[in-house]
């Protein structure tokens, strides 16, 4: 269930999901989409279950790092599903381990697909809703300050990415411990990176 989002946008994000959803049909490394539905004026979108993300899986083990192996297994899936995507003109901005799911094969799939990419540019209820479809340890510099740091772009998913990664090799979430504020002071004005 996303966000809510003004009657007058629903239409708006709806359109925008058709298009989404005819192009992310065939790309193997994003998880199954199934259809979109208005339910008591909130829009749900229908994909398939999935048991678990590499998030919970690294949440289960010691020091909440991968294997090797299964980090390499996992980045190969999701930079080709990201490389599918991309090539569709289609950007995540969401990519974060709880994100990236498992199948029923132990595959990683890039989830979350489009949902901050279906609202940009729409007016939501409340500004503090556009802080929630994103989380600040994985954010881009040009995700804090769009018009100053430049367009929103395939970099800023490779940005994400990295970071997931860094968090899957070492257990650690990047900016660990620091607030919204401090992250952004740091990614933005010093322009360090994780």
């Amino acid at each position: 269930m996303m966000h809510p989002v003004s009657e007058d946008h629903i239409r708006t994000v709806l359109e925008k999901f058709d298009g989404v959803f005819s192009k992310c049909q065939v790309i193997e490394g994003v998880c199954r989409l199934h259809g979109i539905l208005v339910l008591s004026g909130k829009i749900c979108i229908i994909m398939k279950f999935y048991e678990g993300s590499v998030g919970d899986k690294m949440a289960r083990l010691r020091g909440e790092k991968l294997s090797l192996s299964d980090a390499l297994s996992y980045g190969i899936n999701l930079a080709q599903g990201l490389v599918d995507l991309h090539s569709r003109e289609m950007l995540v901005l969401n990519l974060k381990p709880c994100n990236f799911l498992l199948d029923e094969k132990d595959q990683a799939v890039v989830a979350d697909i489009g949902i901050p990419y279906l609202l940009l540019g729409i007016a939501l209820p409340s500004s503090n809703l556009s802080n929630h479809l994103r989380t600040p340890n994985y954010m881009a510099p040009e995700q804090w300050e769009p018009d100053a740091r430049g367009p929103i772009s395939f970099e800023t998913d490779s940005w994400g990415f990295g970071c997931s990664i860094i968090e899957i090799l070492t257990g650690v979430r990047p900016w660990s411990g620091l607030s919204a504020d401090e992250i952004k002071n740091l990614v933005v004005m010093k322009q360090e990176k994780p």
